[in-house]
């Protein structure tokens, strides 16, 4: 298995540290219907227009593995509709293995940071990702 979802009715039951095994992501989602109608839509997210509206720089796809985006002076960026303990865990090398350096971490209002963890380097930044779910995206290959 290269993917796995967690629902959860208590975040507090688990250790969100001890949920990482080098897979490709282990998403961790509390029980509601908000977080299950979001996981439907999860590719309908329009991630440009969050970043339009959160950077005044352009973001783009990053060319580095550590993270998903980036602008063009080095800024970091790494989005989390759901806890993904896989993700939570580059974040953490990648702040450890390059001191000085931070992140931003664009979080949906229903994750606690006190379920992911406060990491040093990391800005956080709230929103509410159904609010940029969009209709169909057209996937060209």
């Amino acid at each position: 298995m290269k993917n796995i979802i967690v629902f959860i009715e208590d975040i507090n039951m688990i250790d969100i540290s001890k949920f990482v095994f080098g897979l490709n992501e282990l998403l961790i989602i509390p029980n509601i219907n908000e977080n299950r109608l979001l996981l439907d839509n999860i590719n309908k997210i329009d991630y440009q227009e969050i970043f339009s509206k959160t950077y005044k720089d352009k973001v783009y796809l990053s060319e580095y593995d550590m993270c998903e985006y980036s602008t063009k002076f080095d800024k970091y960026i790494y989005t989390l509709p759901f806890i993904d303990t896989e993700k939570l865990s580059k974040i953490k090398y990648f702040l450890l293995e390059n001191k000085g350096r931070t992140v931003d971490i664009i979080i949906n209002k229903n994750i606690s940071l006190l379920a992911i963890g406060r990491l040093k380097g990391a800005n956080y930044i709230t929103i509410d990702f159904s609010k940029y779910t969009k209709g169909e995206f057209n996937i060209y290959e």
